[in-house]
């Protein structure tokens, strides 16, 4: 406030005004801000790490091999343990997520040569092994019009002879492992390890709750995971280690969240598979949960069956169309602060999808075959499994083939009934990042 006076006629006034204030001094202008960097998209990664007894897909045991080399026949429990990893990206796309989920043996990898049999290469035996003279060399994968041939009475030393005297030998031909290679008769490991059916399986989908329910897609091929077996994941013709890639459809109703239905088509031939699945979490506490899980199966794919080759008392192979109820797969698993340990079990009601056996005309049974309806399949106990069984199964097949009043084409296999039940149990820890 500033005070100044004034003169009235002898009186002096003391007056009062505002004062102004002097101007600031001039601010330094400040730094512009860096403009804030762009947030990142959301998203995730979850890890799942798991140990099982067996690798059972669909119903089938990925590792039935194992009972194949300890010489035993198949059973409902198959000790081949295998570790199962998977992971999972989770885009910033909401319900789009990335999946590699892999299956590795951890017992009985390599090949081993079961059957003792002195063979022309490597690769096991073929069906034509019908000659019943030396149990050593009658057990060769020839036929008895193959070159040089397997008469019977020839000996080991014989049969050598021959082979190396063969114009054939070293450029030997025909439908059986080793042709037109250089091979020489020996004992070989057959095809049998079990790290022959290594996976890693690649699947992107999609699954969002709607207002009618939830729904996703997505797209899966299955491939093995080793050098014995690459294919192109969408051309089945020509590569022999082909497996599957499956575009899959799922719904769930809102009212019944719990119920999913599912449908498999594979994209190069006609195979499908539908499943209806029920799975229920029920919290026991914070940290703890039970979930189980049921339902069943319907499969519709090719197969190749037996047909007879007009008068001949032979038969043909010919792709046909099989379709049932292929399994019922149910568990029960405990959860807790990301570990897991799960029961599962698989019922198969219909056993042609398992069963090796090609033909479905029960004719064969004349000359001691099998059909793929019957559920018996040649026992691995007895069957292959060395010389010993080999000159019983011989002798049997000789008798048989006097009382069937001199059918040549009769051949005893000791045959199992394959079990309806297979069991498995795994464990393991999954971690979200």
């Amino acid at each position: 406030m500033k005070q100044f006076l004034k003169w009235t006629g002898g009186t002096l006034l003391v007056a009062s005004m505002p004062l102004m204030a002097a101007d600031p001094p001039a601010a330094t202008p400040a730094t512009p801000a860096a403009p804030a960097a762009p947030a990142l998209p959301n998203g995730g990664v979850d890890v799942s790490l798991q140990l099982s007894s067996n690798y059972v897909f669909r119903g089938a045991d990925m590792y039935q091999n194992k009972f194949v080399q300890d010489r035993q026949s198949y059973g409902k429990w198959n000790k081949a343990p295998s570790f199962q990893p998977s992971i999972t990206f989770k885009t910033p796309v909401d319900g789009l997520t990335f999946n590699i989920w892999g299956a590795f043996a951890l017992t009985n990898r390599n090949d081993k040569d079961v059957d003792q049999r002195i063979q022309n290469g490597k690769g096991g035996v073929t069906a034509n092994d019908t000659i019943l003279a030396n149990p050593l060399i009658d057990s060769i994968d020839y036929n008895s019009s193959a070159t040089p041939p397997n008469t019977v009475g020839t000996s080991p030393s014989q049969y050598l002879r021959n082979y190396f005297n063969t114009a054939s030998t070293f450029y030997p031909t025909g439908n059986y492992a080793g042709a037109n290679t250089v091979n020489v008769p020996g004992f070989y490991k057959d095809a049998n390890g079990l790290s022959r059916v290594d996976e890693l399986d690649y699947t992107i989908g999609y699954s969002s709750a709607t207002k009618v329910g939830t729904i996703g897609f997505g797209l899966i091929t299955y491939q093995l995971a080793n050098a014995k077996g690459k294919g192109n994941p969408f051309i089945a013709g020509g590569s022999a280690f082909y497996y599957a890639t499956e575009m899959f459809a799922s719904y769930a109703l809102p009212m019944l969240p719990d119920l999913t239905a599912k449908a498999f088509a594979d994209i190069v031939n006609a195979n499908q598979y539908y499943q209806l699945v029920y799975s229920k979490t029920i919290a026991v506490s914070d940290a703890v949960s039970v979930t189980v899980t049921t339902g069943p199966s319907y499969s519709i794919q090719s197969a190749l069956y037996a047909v007879p080759n007009g008068t001949a008392n032979t038969y043909a192979g010919t792709t046909q169309t099989l379709q049932g109820w292929k399994d019922v797969t149910s568990s029960v698993g405990v959860s807790a602060k990301g570990f897991n340990v799960q029961l599962n079990a698989a019922y198969r009601p219909d056993l042609r999808f398992y069963d090796s056996d090609p033909s479905t005309n029960r004719l064969v049974e004349i000359d001691g075959g099998s059909t793929m309806n019957d559920g018996r399949v040649a026992d691995p106990k007895w069957t292959g499994s060395g010389v010993a069984a080999d000159v019983v199964q011989r002798g049997i097949t000789a008798q048989g083939r006097r009382l069937a009043a001199g059918n040549s084409n009769y051949q005893f296999v000791a045959r199992q009934k394959l079990p309806r039940w297979i069991y498995w149990v795994n464990a393991g820890y999954t971690a979200s990042f």
